[in-house]
């Protein structure tokens, strides 16, 4: 976890506006637990550890090092800049929203 948090920072030097990396820590926070589940609920693979990296369609599980996970989320990021790719998380990021929404008008 802690070398891809390293990592990450020198893509988004590198594609600037182009890339935005969403981080979510699913140890203690719950939330981000709960998106985690609706997220991957749909995989056809299950995910049994961390970090788990998406990319359009591409799902990264795990970091070995900058020169094996890093080049393979680098090429799926020129991928998905050169193709056009699904984003997996924004559907659950929205539905979050959406009831958190709802929470907030319910307690006003």
């Amino acid at each position: 976890c802690e070398k891809e948090r390293e990592f990450l920072p020198t893509l988004e030097e590198k594609y600037g506006d182009k890339l935005v990396i969403q981080q979510f820590e699913i140890w203690k926070d719950k939330k981000s637990q709960k998106l985690l589940q609706e997220v991957v609920k749909g995989f056809d693979t299950p995910v049994n550890s961390v970090p788990l990296t998406l990319i359009g369609d591409a799902k990264i599980v795990g970091y070995g090092s900058d020169a094996t996970t890093g080049k393979q989320i680098e090429e799926a990021i020129q991928y998905c800049l050169a193709n056009t790719c699904i984003d997996l998380v924004a559907p659950a990021l929205e539905s979050r929203t959406q009831q958190e929404i709802k929470q907030v008008k319910q307690t006003e």
